[in-house]
């Protein structure tokens, strides 16, 4: 019966395969740059990127579940091909007469005890700043709109990323600061199985092109 639920699952992965490119990804941000890349270059087949932990996503590329998976990491292992997708930094955001305002840039232990506002959906970057901040308090919005909204009625600090500002621009009356400690910077790396890298190697190629 477990053989027979396996060959289920195969088939189906198979299946999706077929029509749809799956990735699961460490964090939101890959999802932000990368999907617009991925629509143009798998412009025949549906996208599909979702936010889960590192043992998930290994799991689930060993599975079929996805066909690729964003690590913050580069993984040495014979049986997968990693490739660089970009970098991230992590920034704090800061009412204009917050008392760190006017520093260039701050480090985890000024913001440590802190409350800040959060989404909850942030990947690694939530054990990142729970680590680095063990003082702080994290008041966590189910969805970026809801975040956004408090954010403009409220002079708690919040996060946001390189990332996100190039995307999304900055907002009036607001401080963005870098955080200048090593775990605050990330770089990406997309995976595949070693198998499935000639079947992406066009991917792959367009990825060193614009992150190299």
């Amino acid at each position: 019966l477990d053989e027979e639920q396996a060959m289920i699952r195969q088939g189906r992965a198979l299946d999706r395969s077929r029509q749809t490119i799956s990735i699961g990804t460490i964090a939101p941000g890959p999802i932000m740059e990368l999907s617009p890349l991925l629509s143009g270059h798998f412009s025949e087949m549906t996208v599909s990127m979702e936010i889960r932990n590192e043992e998930t996503l290994l799991r689930g590329l060993q599975q079929g579940t996805y066909q690729m998976i964003i690590l913050n990491h580069r993984l040495e292992d014979e049986a997968l091909r990693c490739h660089p997708c970009g970098s991230e930094h992590l920034y704090v955001r800061l009412s204009p007469n917050h008392a760190l305002a006017d520093r260039e840039e701050v480090c985890f232990s000024d913001l440590n005890g802190e409350s800040f506002l959060m989404v909850k959906e942030v990947g690694f970057w939530d054990s990142i700043v729970r680590e680095n901040m063990p003082e702080s308090r994290f008041l966590l919005q189910d969805d970026a709109t809801a975040l956004n909204e408090l954010v403009l009625a409220s002079t708690l600090p919040s996060f946001a990323t390189d990332l996100t500002l190039r995307i999304y621009g900055r907002r009036e009356n607001t401080v963005y600061l870098p955080i200048a400690d090593d775990a605050a910077l990330t770089h990406y790396y997309c995976c595949c199985k070693a198998g499935d890298e000639m079947k992406y190697l066009a991917w792959f190629q367009m990825l060193e092109r614009r992150f190299a």
